[in-house]
């Protein structure tokens, strides 16, 4: 793998990584021999499990050449998901049951009315010392 090469040319791999950021030339040949690797590698997995004895560990290496593959080359040896709707559905029914109630008021006033307390009853203070109301016979609601 990468190691190994880095290994052979005797330089690390954030020398081979800063190449490949200085150079353009040298980045596309670097994308071009990973994708290669990556080939070179699926196509091992089917002298695989010719050349393990050991199943398990055949099975093992086999599952980490898939998931590297899958992660590096996606498009190619990616999982494909089919996104396409083949069912129809008929929302016409329940657009006509929702549109009717929302015609409907949000709430029924008249029952409202009577759920609430009792009426309000004029409220008139003993021994009022109030001169400025206009009138003496209308009630004084608290709440103004």
């Amino acid at each position: 793998m990468l190691q190994d090469i880095v290994l052979e040319l005797g330089i690390t791999t954030s020398t081979l990584y800063r190449w490949s950021e200085s150079s353009p030339l040298f980045a596309a040949a670097f994308a071009r021999a990973r994708d290669t690797g990556i080939d070179v590698l699926v196509d091992s997995l089917v002298g695989l499990a010719e050349t393990e004895q050991d199943v398990y560990r055949a099975r093992l290496k086999s599952d980490n050449i898939k998931w590297l593959a899958e992660r590096r080359a996606r498009r190619r040896y990616g999982q494909q998901i089919d996104l396409n709707i083949t069912e129809r559905v008929d929302l016409g029914g329940t657009l006509i049951e929702a549109r009717k109630r929302s015609a409907l008021p949000a709430c029924d006033l008249a029952a409202l009315a009577d759920a609430q307390a009792p009426e309000y009853a004029p409220y008139t203070l003993i021994n009022a010392t109030d001169t400025q109301s206009p009138a003496d016979d209308e009630p004084i609601n608290p709440f103004d």
